[in-house]
């Protein structure tokens, strides 16, 4: 199967990486791509075909969104992730 573009995964290393992330902000972070892996796992898992696929795939995506827009977004004690939001993309990409 060919690699796949992970454009998400590639935001939230460039962040991880960004010199200006606040260190309030790096534990949240690397628990994002310790639930990035979970949540591709989990749909890996998803069986295709039959009449609840897409429903889980919704559901295991929509938990994995609400992580990165609340818990690591929103409520961050630094204001870094919110006021950054447009330009990291962190939360856009997760549909790509």
């Amino acid at each position: 199967m060919p690699e796949l573009p992970q454009p998400h995964y590639s935001k939230l290393i460039a962040c991880l990486n960004n010199p200006r992330l606040p260190d309030a902000d790096r534990d949240g972070l690397e628990e994002a791509v310790r639930k990035y892996y979970q949540w591709i796992n989990e749909l890996k898992l998803v069986e295709g075909g039959k009449t609840d696929t897409v429903e889980k795939l919704v559901a295991a995506t929509n938990k994995y969104k609400r992580f990165i827009e609340l818990d690591l977004i929103f409520d961050s004690s630094e204001n870094f992730l919110y006021r950054q939001k447009g330009q990291l993309k962190l939360d856009n990409t997760i549909l790509e």
